[in-house]
């Protein structure tokens, strides 16, 4: 979750990169950046972001992992299916 505490705008970063810099590599939090009011951009320090991400792949693989093991449960033995399809088609 983003703290409302890092929420700046475009034209403040622009004007004080050296410092947002200097506070994102202290504080790894993301920081929203606003335009017009509206958020426009996220910026975060590249260490926290490649932590998120390799986090992120992580979880990706292990859901991909636990759908296989649903298929697994599902599947029926090969000699079974075998056994079908000689009955069903005479073999």
């Amino acid at each position: 979750m983003i703290k409302t505490t890092n929420i700046d705008s475009v034209t403040n970063f622009t004007k004080k990169t050296k410092e947002f810099l200097e506070r994102l590599s202290k504080d790894t939090s993301p920081v929203v950046l606003t335009q017009n009011g509206k958020p426009r951009i996220v910026v975060q320090d590249a260490d926290a972001y490649q932590k998120l991400m390799d986090e992120l792949e992580e979880k990706r693989m292990m859901d991909a992992v636990l759908a296989g093991f649903e298929q697994a449960d599902q599947a029926k033995p090969a000699q079974e299916v075998l056994r079908e399809l000689r009955s069903k088609y005479g073999l």
